[in-house]
């Protein structure tokens, strides 16, 4: 599994729109082969900064998003709306194939 945490500061006065925008991409990111998971969170002490946290089954479908049409679209319509990147971070953690809910 691969594990991207990425966290911004959007616009003052743009998160509804990037919200509007974001609930679009978020769609078609997880419809794609190897897409585990999007959880995108604001802070509430700061309700500019979002923080995104994705999973992927391996690395070859975090670059091939990453890589991707469908990723330079959401960059071109995404990024006027950010003010700074604050946090980028990708790590593996294991194949995704061998983990199970807890729970279960």
């Amino acid at each position: 599994m691969v594990v991207r945490h990425v966290q911004y500061t959007v616009k003052p006065g743009k998160m509804d729109e990037y919200w509007r925008l974001q609930e679009e991409y978020a769609g078609r990111f997880t419809s794609r082969e190897g897409f585990g998971s999007l959880k995108v969170f604001v802070d509430t002490k700061n309700p500019n900064s979002v923080f995104s946290f994705a999973e992927f089954d391996n690395e070859q479908a975090a670059d091939s998003l990453q890589e991707s049409e469908l990723m330079k679209e959401w960059g071109t319509v995404l990024t006027p709306l950010i003010e700074r990147w604050d946090l980028y971070k990708q790590y593996t953690s294991c194949e995704s194939k061998s983990l199970r809910p807890l729970n279960e």
